[in-house]
Formats: structure tokens, sequence, C-alpha cells
């Protein structure tokens, strides 16, 4: 089937890249081809559910094609297939591919979870001893006023009705280097190059550990230099493609 293209300079195709390389935590991430997967019935679908939902909730999702059972002509044209009983299962701010992959395919969502059930049992009334129940959920577990269950602390949930789910891109990319996760040598000190850095300096634009921080500045000129927190600086010191 024909899929209309994302243009490459477009701000769409800058968004999904950068959410892409957050959530596989892969800073050097090129994505190869976008296409467009929404269909006008499927976005009135979800439009008029949404209207239903109160909060509406609506986060962004990516689910590998090796995942859903589908081919790509019936995501375009039919949605994402969801079980009424077992529903549909993805993890939110990250996701799962084999990294050694030449090519990988993955499905852009946007997934409305309106109000979230946590998954854990009502029999303790301690929010500490709360753990996640194991075992499978299913749609009798999700309450009256319910949207969507979570099932764990690293962002798993369960949907059950597929209005809840916007088809939006699919996405391919390559693995191997391409998904290269970031070195530990990137918070190493920039005097001494051994020890970690916590400080950056605004004037010497460097990161520093403590030991050479105190050393490099110990006179009334360079006393003045502005030092901030490495974790503060990242946003002024890494580019945004976004």
């Amino acid at each position: 089937m024909n899929l209309l293209e994302v243009p490459t300079l477009s701000e769409d195709f800058g968004r999904i890249e950068y959410e892409l390389q957050l959530q596989l935590n892969a800073p050097r991430l090129v994505v190869g081809e976008c296409f467009e997967l929404s269909s006008p019935h499927i976005s009135a679908q979800f439009k008029t559910f949404c209207k239903s939902m109160n909060p509406q909730n609506i986060v962004d999702v990516f689910v590998p094609i090796s995942e859903l059972e589908q081919s790509i002509y019936e995501i375009a044209t039919k949605g994402i297939r969801v079980d009424p009983e077992n529903g549909f299962h993805f993890t939110v701010g990250s996701f799962i591919v084999n990294r050694s992959d030449e090519q990988i395919e993955v499905v852009r969502l946007s997934v409305a979870l309106g109000r979230t059930l946590n998954y854990q049992s009502s029999t303790s009334f301690e929010p500490n001893d709360c753990d996640f129940i194991q075992g499978p959920p299913k749609s009798e577990n999700l309450r009256n006023g319910y949207h969507s269950l979570c099932v764990s602390n690293d962002g798993d949930y369960y949907v059950f009705n597929s209005a809840q789910i916007l088809t939006r891109n699919l996405v391919r990319f390559k693995g191997g280097d391409n998904l290269a996760q970031p070195e530990e040598e990137d918070n190493i000190c920039d005097q001494c190059g051994k020890e970690e850095a916590t400080i950056w300096c605004i004037n010497d634009a460097a990161k520093l550990c403590e030991k050479c921080n105190e050393e490099l500045h110990t006179d009334k000129i360079t006393q003045r230099h502005k030092r901030i927190p490495l974790s503060e600086a990242r946003s002024m010191i890494e580019y945004c493609p976004v």
C-alpha cells in the first residue's frame, strides 16, 4: 500500500526522531523513514471517545511491529486490534527492541489513558505494601469510571477499548551503531579526565569534578565564575532538535 511519507525536514519528523532518542536512550539515533498511518475513520473514533473522558491523559508510545501481529495495511485501515477481555499492553516512556537488528520498524500511537487504576491488591492499607499483582489483567479488573490499568512501576499499561488508540506513524530506523547508548565518559571532568563531573562552569564552559572546581577557582577573578550543578546545565549545553 502507498503511505504518505513525512518530510525529513518537517517539525513532525524531528519531534518523532527526538522522542525515539529519548525513549531508547540513543542520542545518535537517526530515523530512516517515517510514514503517516492515521485514517479519518480512526481519528474520528478517537476524538469522539476522548470527549467522554476527564481527564483524557493522552500519551505517545512506540510499539514494535513484531509485537502487534497485524499487517501494516490492517493497522492503517482498521487501527490497532484490541482484545476486549485481555486488553492491549504497551509501555509509556520507553520500549524494548533488538538493538542488533539491521532494520527496526515501530508504530507510533497516541493512547488516551483517561483515569488510570493501579493493578494492585486491595487487601493492604499501607501504600508501600501494595505490590502490583503479577497475574495477567482482565477487563473485569477495570472498575467503573476507569479507562486503563497501570501494571508496574516501569510504565506498563493495559487498555481494553480500541477507540482509545490513535495510529499515528510507521517509523523505520537502523539498529546497531544507530542505537548506541551514551558513554560514561560524557560526565567525566574536563580538567582531570578521571573523576565524575558534577559542576558546570559557565565562564569556562567546562564540566568539573568537585576537586578541580576548587583548584581552578582560587583567586579573586576566577571565584567570580558562575557555576551551577551539571544536571541543571544540561538544557543549556545540549542541543534539542525540537
